[in-house]
């Protein structure tokens, strides 16, 4: 029953590993409140009524390898439907941090992807694959603004890398079929996102983040609205991307890569992006392919790995 409880509910422990349970038909899957230090890997978690995983007040966690859908069941009534919530919207000043969320395959939710709450800060999302959402607010990926201007808060310290997100919609009348949602500052790099309702990434700067939004090593392709939405003026170090024509990146057409109606965005030999690129700093790609291979940085999350 989606209505009942918890699968697994967590409340002041620590140093704990839960590892390849299976855990369904509950209001929420994996609840982590208070708790520190925990570890939930290889667990299969789906028909949620509310998020699939939770950290809540819960510093140094991580979620590894999880396999999450169909959360959200009772997202009619008006409940979160996230497929993993870190932080909350609820009660200001939960500044879970540490997090480290990588390698889950998340689909079918209601709500974000990923969502990591606007006082949360100093967490990772690393190699995820986010797909087919019909989401309410911001994207498959959300890096949530707080409720209010405070400078402390602008600059998050997360780390958006390796992600791929495709297929993303909203229920809404709003632009919030996102890949990615970014709304304080961040660095997002060598991360995929394609066919979306709307942007590939977008950024807002209602903080007024000041350059602070870092996105480097993008590809953002066939996306409805466009690659990357920028709003309320920001103005991101945006280098490197492929999708953007932007300077310093460079629009995306489908012959540059190795088969983009099939979602394959390897770059093809001898294509534009090849070493057209700069050094952001990014020392290899979404495969962990190192940079640079050939005489220069190749633009896009991919580096050309042929002869």
């Amino acid at each position: 029953d989606p209505r009942a409880a918890h699968g697994i509910f967590m409340d002041g422990a620590a140093w704990i590993v839960v590892d390849g349970l299976w855990v369904d038909r509950v209001n929420q899957g994996v609840y982590i409140r208070t708790s520190d230090h925990v570890t939930v890997q290889n667990c299969l978690v789906t028909s949620i009524g509310q998020e699939c995983l939770r950290f809540k007040f819960s510093d140094f966690g991580a979620f590894i390898g999880n396999e999450v859908h169909d959360c959200g069941l009772r997202a009619s009534e008006g409940l979160n439907g996230e497929g993993i919530y870190v932080g909350s919207g609820e009660e200001n000043g939960d500044d879970t941090h540490g997090v480290l969320v990588r390698g889950n395959v998340i689909w079918n939710a209601t709500d974000e992807g990923i969502e990591l709450k606007g006082y949360t800060y100093d967490c990772t999302l690393e190699g995820n694959v986010i797909h087919d959402l019909v989401i309410k607010d911001g994207g498959a990926i959300h890096v949530a603004t707080p409720d209010f201007d405070d400078a402390a808060l602008k600059d998050s310290g997360h780390v958006v890398a390796g992600n791929i997100t495709y297929n993303i919609r909203t229920r809404t009348e709003w632009s919030d079929g996102n890949g990615l949602c970014i709304m304080r500052g961040a660095t997002v790099y060598n991360n995929l996102s394609y066919g979306n309702q709307h942007f590939g990434i977008r950024v807002d700067d209602k903080l007024l983040l000041d350059g602070q939004v870092l996105l480097y090593h993008n590809t953002m392709f066939d996306n409805g609205s466009g690659p990357l939405g920028l709003f309320d003026d920001v103005t991101p170090d945006a280098r490197n991307n492929l999708g953007p024509d932007l300077p310093g990146n460079m629009a995306a057409s489908a012959e540059m890569f190795v088969d983009a109606a099939g979602g394959d965005f390897h770059l093809a030999a001898g294509s534009a992006p090849i070493d057209a690129g700069s050094d952001a700093g990014i020392t290899v790609d979404l495969e962990g392919t190192p940079r640079p291979r050939g005489s220069g940085f190749d633009m896009g999350a991919y580096e050309f790995a042929g002869d």
